[in-house]
């Protein structure tokens, strides 16, 4: 279940790259909102994702099948995406609020 972290700890890696060469570099906001309107929705969900997934875990809320609950957090975001929302934290913060609020599974 610790393959969430992982991603989440590359993407912050990357963003404090990204901060430390436009530091050094001199670059203004202005290059950053260039680079991130151009994001994909490929990357949005896996931002997305990475933020939710290690939230959960983090919190001690993910359990039980990784699989399920991979495909049930990627389904959230994807249909809030679907229906025009391109904020990272609202897509990943809905996916959240959905987990908590999903139904019970039995095991039977």
């Amino acid at each position: 279940m610790t393959e969430g972290v992982g991603y989440a700890r590359d993407l912050r890696s990357e963003a404090l790259t990204l901060l430390q060469s436009a530091d050094r570099f001199h670059v203004g906001t202005y290059r950053f909102s260039i680079r991130f309107s151009t994001m994909t929705d490929t990357d949005l969900i896996e931002q997305s994702f990475a933020i939710a997934w290690s939230f959960l875990e983090k919190s001690g809320e993910l359990g039980g099948d990784p699989n399920w609950s991979t495909n049930f957090l990627l389904d959230e975001i994807i249909c809030r995406l679907k229906c025009g929302e391109r904020r990272r934290l609202v897509l990943s913060n809905s996916a959240i609020d959905a987990y908590r609020h999903r139904p019970v599974r039995l095991v039977s």
